[in-house]
Formats: C-alpha cells, sequence, structure tokens
C-alpha cells in the first residue's frame, strides 16, 4: 500500500512539475497580413485586422443642410440602403450644398469630380447619378459587389487629443497593371447640426470630414504607378489633425482605391 501510495505521489509531483514549466498563451493577431500582427503571440486573440479579398462598393450622399428633398427622401434612403447591405458598403455623406456647415473642401472637390448639380444625388461604385429609391440603390450595390475583387485594404488608428495616428495596408491578390490612386477620408458620426424640416437638433452619420492623404485632390496619392505583382502589400503611415468643430471620439476611417486612365477615374475597392 505504501509503495502504490509512492507512485502516486511521484506521478503527481511529475505532472505538476511539467505542468508549471509549461509557457502561458500569449494572445494576440497571429495572421502575418494583419497590421497589427504579433509576431510573439502564439493564440490567436480574433482581433487582426488584415486586408481581406472582400468586394464593396462605395455609396455616396451627395446632400445638403438646406436641401428639403435631402430630408424628405435622401437621407433615410442613404440610411436605410446602409442597412439593407450590411457589410457592403463604404458610406460617404458628402455635403455639398449653398451654405451648409458641413461643406469642406473634399466634400466640394469629390461633387465637382461626381458632376452633382443639384441635392440629393446618389452615387455608388461607378455609377455616378442612380435613382433614389429603395430598389435601385439595392439593385446598383448588388452589382457593385458582385464578383471578386484584385486588392483589399483595412485601416487603424489611435486618437491623441485632436490627432489621429494612422496605419493603412492593401494587398493586391492579382497582378494589377495601371496607375492606382489610395484615398484615406476621415468621417464622423453623432454630427448634432440643423437639417432642413427635420427636428432640430438633428444627427447626421458618415459625414465626410477630409482626406487624410490629400495629396493628389480627394482620390489621396498614387501607390503604383504602372504595374504590381500578386501578393505586393502596400504600407501607409499619416498623422491627421481634426478640423476644428469635429469630435475625435466619433471619427473613424474609410479606405478607397481608385484606378487612373488617361483623364477618367474608376472606383476599384473599399472599406
Amino acid at each position: 500500500m505504501k509503495k502504490v501510495l509512492l507512485i502516486f505521489i511521484i506521478a503527481a509531483s511529475t505532472a505538476a512539475m511539467f505542468s508549471s514549466c509549461k509557457k502561458a498563451a500569449v494572445k494576440g493577431c497571429t495572421n502575418a497580413d494583419a497590421i497589427n500582427y504579433d509576431s510573439k503571440a502564439t493564440e490567436d486573440d480574433g482581433n487582426c485586422i488584415a486586408p481581406l479579398q472582400v468586394h464593396k462598393t462605395i455609396l455616396l450622399d451627395f446632400t445638403g443642410t438646406q436641401c428639403g428633398n435631402c430630408s424628405a427622401y435622401g437621407i433615410p434612403c442613404f440610411m436605410q440602403a446602409i442597412k439593407d447591405n450590411p457589410n457592403k458598403t463604404v458610406p460617404l455623406s458628402v455635403h455639398c450644398g449653398t451654405g451648409d456647415p458641413l461643406n469642406n473642401n473634399v466634400s466640394l472637390s469629390m461633387s465637382g469630380g461626381y458632376n452633382v448639380s443639384g441635392t440629393p444625388t446618389m452615387a455608388v461604385g461607378n455609377n455616378p447619378n442612380v435613382s433614389i429609391d429603395a430598389a435601385s440603390l439595392n439593385s446598383a450595390i448588388t452589382t457593385g459587389t458582385t464578383g471578386t475583387t484584385s486588392v483589399g485594404m483595412c485601416s487603424k488608428m489611435s486618437v491623441s487629443g485632436t490627432v489621429l495616428s494612422i496605419s493603412a495596408r492593401l494587398k493586391f491578390f492579382s497582378a494589377c497593371t495601371g496607375e492606382y490612386w489610395f484615398a484615406v477620408y476621415a468621417l464622423e458620426n453623432g454630427v448634432v447640426s440643423p437639417q432642413i424640416s427635420l427636428p432640430d437638433p438633428y444627427t447626421h452619420f458618415h459625414v465626410l470630414r477630409g482626406c487624410v492623404n490629400q495629396l493628389g485632390g480627394y482620390r489621396g496619392e498614387k501607390v503604383v504607378t504602372t504595374s504590381i505583382a500578386a501578393g505586393s502589400i502596400i504600407d501607409k503611415s499619416y498623422t491627421y489633425t481634426v478640423p476644428a468643430g469635429c469630435n475625435p471620439a466619433n471619427m473613424y476611417l474609410a479606405c478607397v482605391l481608385w484606378k487612373k486612365e488617361a483623364t477618367s477615374w474608376t472606383f476599384i475597392n473599399g472599406n
């Protein structure tokens, strides 16, 4: 009996020794494609921020605070289209109405690029003027997100006072040729501002506040000149001072890749 007890004690002690020597798991991002990859992590924490081969489309609502039709059906259709198409759109509320306090040089430049002649106007992907009704918007979004994409992108940011520190990454899943431009837009939710014909105060969402890398207008900066190989990754880092009147806590980012062909531009993908 004593011999059996001794064997049990030795076995238990050995197991405890090996257990104590086993290293604790280090949680973090284990995806090497992610911009928050942690080479020391041994267990994925589910918080990786990586470019995915997911096709999204840009959804632009050219609007104005003094636009009665924007209040009546423009803004409601814009918000409903986002709700009807979860994870399929990159929505931007682009204020370009006369005297609109939410105007800025980027929103006005973008409205000019899309040849907007009045508000509300809706654009989806490369369709510059979509009828503002649920069926038309949903159909355009479905068309714009059909098929695979050649490039994915992601971004992350931290806030210190009124300054955003931003990291962005593009991954080309297949070889591409041509001239590509990358834009990182600063947007804000929860913007309290009057909106004609709607209760005051009114809260606006997805408001375009600026372009973080505005080197070539609202389409950002050139990242590919002639061609790029499959599997290529492009990393970018920026600092951006939040414009006066914006709440840094409510800011977020939208990334968009454009392709320039002669004098025309094509939307490629966004996130």
